[in-house]
């Protein structure tokens, strides 16, 4: 029997499911695939449009780049770009066209009342991400580290000469373990066995050794216990904790750190050394990343021996910005789970493949939905547009019936055509294409934006039912919604309800800014680079003037130079009503464009220090590109702003001891209702593209019962 499967939303989860389960051998003699989709594109959170009434500009959800991590999603990509037939004039024709690396990031840090850039050059490697391989363990993740360790002390520090005590340290570590219950510190220092024990302190002991040495103590150490860690005692994982504790403290006496270059070395290995210790101490080797998800990352980090100076430098400030990391947008309430953020880092840091991030050289619709909806309809996979949840009907333990609302009535009954053309590339456009709709003029006059929560056009009510028009159901919707279209299915399942009630979601907003200068004209680097750690909200930004060739700006007038995307959390609403509400997305809109302005007024100098007006401080506006004829502060009109304060566009976040509750793909209770997106349980609990894909694989695999390769 085919089985007809319903996937609700656009997003990277539900694509990720449609793609693996499309990918099964004679999927058609099994499945019946449907996507219904909210509006005109697919994307969700990640969804862009081109805006047909200037110059066809790309208009994104916010800032996206893509981790060299990301084995899943790039491994989707690459299937779904080898899928497409020959496109001449296609600029993007190959996923090694769409995604450029981006080696480079600047850390932004306020150093005795100045912003500092600080440049993280990152080497590349010749790895291709999406290929596969093994992944490190915890344990691996210690020698990692400890590497790192010993190749930064080295660039401060001449190779120590050979000493009789650093060999016996280095010798003693390696050796067998006779009794394996006794510290091998104790066992270098007989004499001072009782001190160890009292007080762990080998510091009287340890304080001349070169801090090299101790690492490679630490290192010998660790190999000698090997990766059988069940056999591993505690005691051991404390000499390593001691060995690094006295190589930083020796380090820090030997070197000066008023030098910028030195401050900066100590506080990176300052951290490096606290998450080691934290691994070792708390846990996390016997019982995995979740052993210290009930700490919060700074609180843990602060636990474990990171200086005030770390915990407020550019560093860690530039995760909680990479990640949204603020309890309801509040920048001043840190809340990010701190296995979660560890794991995080030591992925980004440590097992990237060709470069930290990744760009993509168009819209992430151009470059990631539009290829994927190209091949999915020509495979034979369904796309219903125009399609919004309302509710999700439970009945006996299943889903029953789907009500949802269908917005607009395609033109003859044909299929809806989304995409345009915009310079050979394939594009999601901004708005719908309205001469295929019925009701595209009145849509049109009233500015109806189809895709808010609180728009005011009720559409035409419809119900699916199970055993007629689906069997299975694919929740690929945002979590944010699930109050709102899922309240049946809170009710029926006890672990979706707490999962609903826990895993949280920030507000966040985004600028895009298109100038008349170059970059290197109002200052900003010469090298393309991302920029985060900045001034709160707008605290990232990234040069993307290598867009403009993607745009169509007119012959009959200069084009601007420079563009700007800037993103940052958007702090809750005091309320929010009940749709429809039309004014209320707009006053927002107007809250976001207010604290952009005030931002740039007082802020533009940290970032384009030679673009500012006559008080050294506020963009200078008439640089803003603008076209028809405004003066001043209201050139902001022609820019670009948008808040993610839509129930399902609401980043999903990693608050404090939240992936409890998460589930996994299978696991909603209901017996044909799977979940797919960066809300689900995954090896990766976190808001980003890799993790919506990780799910959506996961549920292709729960639907179909077939195995189906997950790289985690």
């Amino acid at each position: 029997m085919i089985r007809k499967v319903a996937i609700l939303g656009g997003g990277c989860g539900s694509m990720a499911t449609a793609w693996a389960l499309t990918g099964l051998p004679d999927w058609q003699e099994k499945f019946d695939i449907t996507v219904y989709q909210l509006g005109w594109r697919l994307g969700g959170k990640c969804a862009s449009g081109r805006d047909a009434d200037m110059a066809y500009r790309i208009q994104e959800h916010g800032l996206h780049v893509w981790g060299g991590f990301y084995e899943n999603a790039f491994r989707l990509m690459q299937e779904a770009y080898g899928a497409l037939p020959p496109d001449t004039g296609n600029p993007l024709e190959t996923w090694e066209d769409a995604l450029k690396k981006l080696s480079t990031v600047i850390l932004q840090e306020h150093i005795d009342g100045q912003w500092l850039n600080w440049y993280l050059d990152l080497p590349e490697n010749s790895a291709v991400p999406g290929t596969g391989g093994v992944l490190p363990s915890i344990w691996d993740y210690v020698q990692l580290i400890l590497n790192w360790l010993e190749a930064r002390i080295l660039e401060q520090m001449k190779p120590p000469a050979a000493t009789p005590l650093t060999d016996q340290i280095i010798g003693e570590s390696a050796a067998p373990t006779q009794p394996p219950h006794v510290s091998f510190l104790q066992r270098i220092f007989p004499a001072a066995a009782a001190h160890f024990a009292a007080a762990a302190d080998a510091s009287p002991l340890l304080k001349d050794v070169h801090p090299v040495d101790l690492i490679r103590a630490a290192s010998a150490l660790h190999t000698a216990l090997g990766h059988d860690v069940q056999s591993h005692f505690g005691i051991h994982h404390l000499d390593i904790v001691t060995l690094v504790d006295q190589s930083v403290e020796n380090l820090v006496q030997r070197l000066d750190a008023t030098d910028n270059d030195v401050r900066r070395i100590l506080m990176l290995i300052n951290f490096a050394a606290a998450t080691l210790k934290g691994i070792l101490r708390d846990g996390v080797i016997a019982g995995g990343w979740a052993a210290i998800n009930g700490y919060e990352w700074t609180d843990w980090l602060t636990r474990n021996g990171a200086w005030q100076s770390t915990i407020d430098g550019a560093l860690v400030r530039a995760i909680y910005d990479y990640v949204f990391g603020f309890f309801k947008g509040n920048t001043a309430v840190r809340n990010l789970e701190a296995g979660t953020a560890t794991y995080g880092v030591l992925r980004l840091f440590f097992t990237y493949k060709g470069a930290i991030f990744w760009e993509m050289q168009a819209g992430m619709g151009d470059v990631v939905f539009a290829p994927l909806y190209r091949v999915l309809k020509e495979r034979g996979v369904k796309f219903e547009f125009f399609s919004k949840i309302e509710n999700l009907g439970v009945s006996d333990g299943v889903i029953d019936r789907i009500d949802m609302s269908t917005q607009a009535t395609i033109n003859g009954g044909a299929d809806y055509k989304p995409l345009i053309r915009v310079g050979g590339t394939h594009s999601w456009p901004a708005a719908p294409l309205y001469g295929q709709l019925v009701e595209g003029q009145e849509l049109r006059d009233k500015g109806i934006d189809l895709e808010s929560f609180w728009a005011d056009w009720p559409g035409t009510p419809r119900t699916l039912q199970r055993g007629q028009d689906f069997d299975d159901v694919v929740l690929g919707i945002s979590i944010g919604s699930f109050p709102h279209i899922a309240k049946e299915v809170m009710a029926a399942s006890e672990p979706m309800n707490l999962m609903v009630q826990n895993v949280g979601t920030v507000q966040t907003g985004s600028v895009q800014l298109w100038l008349d200068p170059t970059g290197v004209d109002v200052g900003a680097s010469d090298v393309r680079r991302a920029s985060t750690a900045g001034v709160e909200s707008l605290s990232t930004w990234s040069d993307m003037s290598f867009l403009l060739q993607r745009e169509q700006w007119p012959p009959d007038g200069p084009p601007p130079q420079f563009i700007a995307y800037m993103c940052g959390v958007f702090e809750d609403a005091e309320s929010y009503p009940v749709p429809p509400d039309p004014a209320f997305p707009e006053a927002q809109l107007e809250r976001w464009k207010r604290i952009a302005a005030d931002w740039l007024r007082a802020n533009a100098y940290t970032i384009w220090p030679k673009g500012v007006g006559g008080d050294g401080k506020s963009l200078d506006w008439s640089l803003l590109h603008d076209s028809s004829g405004n003066t001043g502060e209201q050139r902001l009109d022609a820019q670009y702003f948008k808040v993610n304060i839509d129930p399902s566009e609401r980043y999903v976040a990693s608050f404090t001891n939240t992936s409890i509750y998460r589930l996994a793909a299978g696991a909603s209770g209901l017996t044909n209702l799977y979940l797919s997106g960066d809300w689900v349980k995954t090896e990766f609990n976190a808001g980003c593209v890799e993790a919506a894909v990780m799910a959506g694989l996961a549920c292709a695999m729960a639907l179909s019962g077939e195995p189906i390769k997950i790289i985690q």
